[in-house]
């Protein structure tokens, strides 16, 4: 997750209620997080609705990063795989 892409998480914060996984890899992104297939699961599943309760496709910027980080977790959830996050 880029710099610039970090906007997920302040949208994710106004519902953690909503986007429970994305307020714990906030809560942990510089404390390099390990996560589940089903965790990268629940993460694609939550990217989609933050993208459409902001706006949906119309919002390029935000398309962009959820569309790149979906691709990511469903890979990873499909191959049943396990990922490490590591921070800069």
């Amino acid at each position: 997750i880029n710099h610039e892409e970090e906007v997920i998480f302040n949208l994710a914060s106004k519902d953690e209620g909503r986007f429970p996984n994305l307020v714990f890899i906030w809560k942990s992104f510089y404390k390099d997080p390990k996560l589940s297939s089903s965790q990268a699961r629940r993460l694609a599943g939550e990217l989609a609705d933050l993208l459409a309760c902001n706006g949906g496709a119309s919002n390029r910027s935000l398309s962009t990063t959820v569309e790149r980080l979906t691709s990511f977790f469903n890979k990873a959830a499909l191959e049943n795989e396990g990922m490490r996050c590591q921070s800069d």
